[in-house]
C-alpha cells in the first residue's frame, strides 16, 4: 500500500490529504479532539468494569459456539463425510 501523498497546497486548496502541524491544530478556535468511532444515540452509563464484564461474557459465549462447531466438524469428518460435495447436501451450490 502506498503512502498517501498530500495534494493540498495554496495553489490547490481543494486537494486531499493535507497535513497540519500540531501548532495549526491547537490554534483553531473550536479545537475538539473527541474522537468517537461508534456513534450512539443512547447514553451508556455503564462503568468500565461493567463493560469489560460484558465483553468477557460475550467472548465466552463465542468461544462456546466455536467449540460446538469444532465438535460438529470432528464428528462430520470422523464419519467419512469430508468427501461429500455440498450439492449432495441440498445446498444448491454447483461445486
Amino acid at each position: 500500500m502506498q503512502d498517501r501523498v498530500p495534494t493540498y497546497s495554496e495553489e490547490n486548496p481543494n486537494g486531499r490529504w493535507r497535513k497540519f502541524t500540531k501548532d495549526e491544530v491547537y490554534s483553531r478556535d473550536q479545537l475538539k479532539l473527541d474522537f468517537k468511532w461508534i456513534a450512539s444515540e443512547e447514553d451508556d452509563d455503564r462503568t468500565l468494569a461493567e463493560m469489560i464484564s460484558q465483553i468477557k461474557e460475550e467472548s465466552a459465549n463465542i468461544a462456546k459456539a466455536v467449540a460446538e462447531l469444532e465438535k460438529l466438524i470432528e464428528r462430520w469428518t470422523s464419519n467419512g463425510y469430508q468427501s461429500i460435495k455440498t450439492k449432495n447436501l441440498g445446498f444448491g451450490y454447483p461445486w
